[in-house]
């Protein structure tokens, strides 16, 4: 396998260890990872940090080396939603909003337009988590804990709001992801691609 050049340095693996350490208090978050969190014991369960030329191929091949945990248990329930569940159960919730979606007078701007407002408070939040990794005291800054969640609730709209920009065009959001990652993938000589056959 060969050798990437965004793969992370061994101190970028304990910041993004941090990143994806959803759920700890500051004071869990301060004791950082390099303490023993391989009893089996407490909220850590599972958690280990470890290099680029540490991880196993699979580990690699999906992404784990970013966070540096194993995150397969956390993510098995969500693997089952596709794109599919999430564009029907979207349309549907949109039509009572926008009955004639999508030749209701909204255009493509105005769906465009509230994606990237969703995105910006992404961004917003981001900003705020960045502030806090750095170390920039806030008077009524919220806890890590708070931006996630608002974090998470942010990239949800973005991608909802992103669903019904391609739907109202007419594209199925699944078919541009599989094309654009496997377009990519050919471009840069990687194996890595997303079956597109049901």
């Amino acid at each position: 396998m060969g050798t990437w050049d965004d793969k992370p340095s061994p101190a970028q693996a304990k910041v993004d260890w941090h990143r994806d350490a959803v759920g700890r208090d500051e004071a869990q978050l301060a004791q950082g990872p390099d303490d023993d969190r391989e009893s089996g014991d407490g909220p850590w369960v599972g958690a280990t940090v470890r290099t680029w030329d540490e991880m196993s191929d699979s580990e690699r091949a999906l992404g784990d080396w970013k966070a540096g945990t194993d995150r397969t248990p956390a993510l098995a329930g969500l693997l089952s939603l596709t794109f599919t569940e999430v564009a029907a159960a979207n349309l549907a919730r949109a039509k009572r909003w926008h009955p004639d979606f999508p030749n209701d007078g909204w255009t493509g701007s105005d769906w465009s337009n509230a994606m990237a407002g969703e995105a910006g408070e992404t961004c917003n939040v981001v900003k705020k988590l960045r502030r806090a990794e750095t170390g920039v005291k806030q008077a009524a800054a919220d806890t890590r804990a708070e931006l996630l969640a608002k974090l998470a609730n942010e990239i949800g709209d973005t991608f909802l709001y992103l669903d019904l920009l391609a739907q109202f065009y007419g594209l199925d959001l699944s078919e541009c992801v599989a094309g654009t990652f496997n377009r990519v993938s050919e471009r840069e000589g990687f194996p890595d691609r997303i079956d597109t056959q049901p």
